[in-house]
């Protein structure tokens, strides 16, 4: 049987530990970076002759909202089955 001391311990870890476990598993809403804040970025990976790009290019913030929505979700999808 544990002593009063082991399960003050095991109360105290199991305090100290789970709530911010839990805190940190919560669903937050995805926040995305704006085209102006990721231009400079995609400048240089267009520089560079990168393939991760959409071929066509991102001409204005539509675009990028659009494409970087798209891939959260693709991104997210594959962690939800595992893959």
């Amino acid at each position: 049987m544990p002593t009063r001391f082991e399960r003050r311990l095991a109360i105290g870890i199991y305090l100290g530990l789970v709530p911010p476990g839990l805190l940190l598993c919560q669903e937050r809403p995805a926040v995305f970076l704006s085209f102006a804040d990721a231009e400079e970025v995609i400048l240089n990976f267009k520089a560079s002759d990168a393939t991760s790009l959409p071929e066509r290019g991102f001409q204005d913030a539509l675009v990028w909202k659009e494409w970087i929505r798209a891939r959260d979700w693709e991104i997210r999808s594959r962690i939800e089955r595992g893959a």
